[in-house]
């Protein structure tokens, strides 16, 4: 469970994370220097130091014609040193367990399209394609 005193690890995670995708994008890493407000928190400790974490929001939506209820994870992260061990499948099916609890229908969860391994991952979880978002940059036009 997360803990204020977490905060300085977690954002370390986090960073960890958005250099991997600032890489794979060719975009210059800026650092994350708080947390996003509103998230619940779960991270995964080991022997007093976080490992994992993972931020997620319930969302009740009635106009929302697919899954009202749901989960949406928002960022999703185990340190790389400890990846492969089965940290990251308990975080999500914490997740899980806490979104049935929530009476959720679904659980969200975005990967980029460039990181087929994390993809990959995300259906071995059990999760489905079922969208496809596109963005066009209009900065450099």
């Amino acid at each position: 469970e997360y803990r204020g005193e977490d905060k300085q690890e977690c954002i370390e995670l986090l960073n960890e994370l958005k250099k991997y995708f600032c890489e794979l994008e060719g975009k210059k890493f800026t650092p994350i220097t708080k947390l996003r407000p509103g998230m619940k928190i779960l991270v995964s400790e080991l022997d007093g130091k976080i490992i994992g974490y993972i931020s997620y929001k319930f969302i009740d939506n009635e106009h929302w014609s697919y899954a009202r209820k749901r989960i949406k994870i928002n960022n999703f992260v185990v340190s790389e040193k400890y990846r492969g061990k089965g940290i990251g499948k308990k975080m999500i099916d914490k997740v899980f367990e806490i979104g049935r609890k929530l009476g959720a229908e679904t659980v969200i969860i975005v990967s980029n399209i460039k990181n087929k391994r994390v993809t990959g991952y995300y259906k071995k979880l059990g999760f489905e394609e079922y969208s496809v978002k596109l963005r066009k940059d209009v900065s450099k036009e």
